[in-house]
């Protein structure tokens, strides 16, 4: 059992690089925007509006799309940023390929349209990144969690060098190509990771939450518990404390209470003989003592 979670952490780790490496687009809209804007006669201001609207896709879903996959697990989002993705960059390789639309300059309706793609790109982004920290940080005890989710974001930094290096060897020049190797290269490898990323449960952490494995620890009866974690309770001796008061003994004996399955240390309570078991030897006691008393005076 051990062995399989150990490989499911593994693949969802490697599941969750790889979808953070196809989140992290949205930074590369450098690589294509003056294409962009030579081509469809785009102003500075309007490729400015572009590709902020990109940057809010990122930035303002995160409290929402956190809320979601607490409540229902990576899935969800794995599979909207699949389709955001591709519908965003398929969008606009689509206005790029159509060409120039009116004399002068670009329409707003245009204009809206394409920054409503690039806000789809965006979003699609920080679900499959949200998807992909919060599997990660399930899937990790304390000791590993910061190492595995710094792996998982170095992925998300490196996501537009990585397109756009290949984009500059594989399709060089041609915007067009890019634009379709976007919208392949990140919604494809995210429907794959939706059936790999999941939490996987460990020792401090049995529920994975929703769309996790499901674990069920090994439990242990009371007897093994208690063999492995108790010290056998010793038989305490019995103590006399002697008190003498007028040549009487006075017996204490101190005895242990049992207490099963407790780590503390054994209680003990004073058990004193009764009165009437102790009456007899007192009265025989007073008559040697007056016998004596009256031999002496006389």
């Amino acid at each position: 059992m051990a062995d399989t979670l150990a490989r499911a952490r593994t693949v969802t780790l490697l599941g969750s690089v790889l979808t953070a490496l196809s989140s992290g687009t949205n930074y590369v809209y450098s690589a294509y925007a003056p294409q962009l804007g030579s081509r469809l006669r785009i102003t500075y201001t309007q490729l400015n509006i572009i590709g902020l609207s990109g940057n809010m896709g990122v930035y303002t879903t995160g409290p929402i799309l956190g809320r979601i996959v607490d409540k229902r697990g990576p899935r969800p989002l794995l599979l909207s940023s699949f389709f955001l993705l591709l519908i965003g960059y398929t969008g606009l390789r689509s206005y790029f390929d159509a060409g120039p639309i009116g004399d002068d300059k670009l329409p707003t309706a245009s204009l809206i349209a394409l920054s409503l793609f690039s806000y789809m790109t965006g979003v699609g982004g920080n679900c499959g990144l949200s998807a992909a920290v919060n599997s990660t940080a399930k899937s990790f005890p304390d000791r590993l969690r910061a190492s595995t989710v710094g792996f998982v974001l170095s992925g998300f930094g490196l996501s537009a060098f990585f397109f756009s290096t290949l984009s500059h060897l594989i399709f060089p020049g041609n915007t067009s190509s890019f634009l379709l190797f976007l919208a392949l290269g990140t919604s494809l490898p995210i429907i794959v990771c939706f059936f790999t990323v999941r939490p996987v449960p460990h020792a401090e952490r049995p529920d994975p939450g929703p769309g996790g494995l499901v674990w069920q620890p090994e439990t242990i009866d009371s007897s093994s518990r208690l063999l492995a974690h108790e010290e056998p309770v010793t038989a305490v001796s019995s103590e006399i404390e002697v008190h003498s008061s007028v040549g009487e003994l006075y017996p204490e004996v101190v005895t242990p209470i049992e207490r099963s399955r407790s780590r503390s240390r054994p209680s003990f309570e004073l058990s004193r003989q009764s009165d009437s078991a102790r009456r007899p030897g007192i009265i025989n006691r007073m008559g040697i003592l007056v016998d004596l008393h009256i031999a002496f005076s006389t």
